[in-house]
């Protein structure tokens, strides 16, 4: 997501340029009509060519029953997407699309269907104070786990952190990865046992520990802040949540985080500061 203001129309050329050229690239547009001189103010279109000799982009999915698609100047479009959105009270912009570098999840993401909330809530905000707090009062790495999973709000984590179908196309399975070889390395994690271990035994689930955990993981431990007094501490964190030799699970967390970093970006969910997708409750 490119908000007007952030990139030049330099920049914004070359980006356009590319997407036509690969075919594997895609800009959409949110630009305000007004300035091409038509009823109407805001609209997002995908731009579908780029005459470099005019220095024109084809602006497709245009309301064909007022407009057809047509060319316009890019510099205009530059300038058009400058509008402020009333709506929101911030310019406009547009969105790069492409394939993700690095395969998608094969057995979570994250889900806002209904109730969802208090698990955001819980990871954003109540579990970073909950485990400063105890950690500055001497608690044990332990003692600071098992307080976290006891205070979790597991109906919400099964809400938020949803299981995908294992034969659905969307599931992102790629190759010969499948999300029965990532929950079998998954369950060798250290903070999966640690989990697993604080968990009731009725509520003893694979995948509720999986989530559990992958709740936990969306936090980057360097983002468990306040323990300047306790390095001994945020060192055993460290050790405790490092993906680094867990080929299934370290792309699968920062694909979980990818999508946190975005809900946030998009205003989806606040900062901590401040779609139905395919998947099984079981």
């Amino acid at each position: 997501m490119h908000q007007s203001g952030t990139f030049n129309l330099t920049t914004f050329r070359e980006l356009v340029k590319a997407s036509c050229t690969t075919g594997e690239q895609h800009i959409i547009v949110t630009y305000t009509r007004k300035m091409f001189k038509q009823t109407g103010d805001g609209h997002f279109s995908p731009i579908g060519g780029y005459h470099s000799g005019r220095d024109m982009v084809l602006i497709l999915d245009t309301a064909r029953f007022k407009y057809p698609p047509h060319w316009v100047s890019l510099e205009l479009l530059f300038d058009a997407m400058s509008a402020v959105d009333p709506a929101t009270r911030r310019p406009r912009g547009f969105l790069h699309l492409k394939a993700p570098e690095k395969p998608v999840s094969v057995c979570y993401t994250l889900n806002r269907t209904e109730n969802w909330e208090k698990a955001e809530t819980y990871i954003q905000s109540v579990a970073p104070k909950l485990f400063r707090d105890l950690a500055l009062s001497g608690a044990s790495l332990e003692a600071l786990i098992k307080t976290l999973v006891k205070n979790c709000p597991l109906d919400s984590v099964q809400k938020f952190v949803a299981v995908r179908v294992s034969d659905c196309k969307c599931s992102g399975e790629t190759g010969p990865i499948s999300p029965k070889q990532f929950l079998q390395e998954f369950r060798t994690h250290p903070l999966y046992q640690e989990v697993e271990k604080h968990l009731d035994g009725d509520h003893l689930d694979e995948h509720l520990v999986g989530r559990v955990t992958a709740l936990i993981l969306l936090k980057p431990p360097e983002l468990w802040s306040g323990l300047g007094d306790r390095p001994e501490v945020m060192g055993q964190i460290y050790q405790l949540t490092d993906l680094s030799k867990y080929q299934l699970v370290k792309p699968e967390i920062e694909f979980l985080r990818h999508q946190m970093e975005n809900l946030v970006a998009f205003g989806e969910i606040p900062s901590a500061d401040t779609n139905h997708i395919c998947n099984t409750e079981k």
